[in-house]
């Protein structure tokens, strides 16, 4: 079985908004085994879904969990390379993307500067583990939400407990 690796109180918030807003063109950066995947496949209508992974690890999965009138995208390589990049510009524009790859600050920002860009207004920027962990306190998705609040946008949190031994938290950025 095939589970979504979030704190499941924060996903089910964050799931309930995804039901609400219901986007037509979604992007996860970070799919791994893809249990955040299945959720946006399943739920919701969406029209296109691009999936970005250095390394798919249940690809063959994808299929069955697509609605019949979605089309996928499965994109393997780090998102910021040219062909990544190249095929995550031609899909534009979103109205939600979910952030979980790279959670360096190198690769969080240079995903946030690609991305950007790309979303519809009142789409959904969505950040995984905006809070780090006893080891890494600080973690860079959760600086990038901060950022994105002081400079005004509408910025929602679901964090559920403090620092523990796994980084956790949903960052919710709402573009004008």
């Amino acid at each position: 079985m095939i589970e979504v690796l979030q704190v499941e109180t924060e996903f089910a918030r964050l799931r309930d908004l995804y039901d609400e807003v219901a986007p037509a063109a979604v992007l996860e950066i970070g799919s791994y085994q893809g249990g955040t995947l299945r959720e946006w496949l399943t739920f919701g209508d969406p029209l296109r879904v691009v999936a970005v992974d250095i390394d798919h690890v249940n690809p063959d999965l994808y299929e069955e969990w697509r609605q019949p009138h979605t089309f996928l995208n499965i994109v393997t390589g780090e998102s910021t390379s040219d062909h990544a990049r190249a095929q995550i510009e031609e899909l534009a524009p979103y109205d939600w993307a979910f952030i979980d790859g790279d959670h360096g600050e190198h690769g969080v920002m240079a995903d946030t500067r690609m991305v950007r860009p790309l979303m519809q207004h009142g789409s959904y920027l969505v950040y995984h583990d905006i809070v780090g962990d006893m080891a890494c306190p600080v973690y860079a998705p959760g600086l990038i939400v901060d950022q994105f609040e002081s400079e005004g946008y509408e910025v929602t949190r679901f964090v559920d407990g403090g620092i523990g031994h796994a980084a956790h938290g949903i960052g919710v950025i709402r573009i004008p």
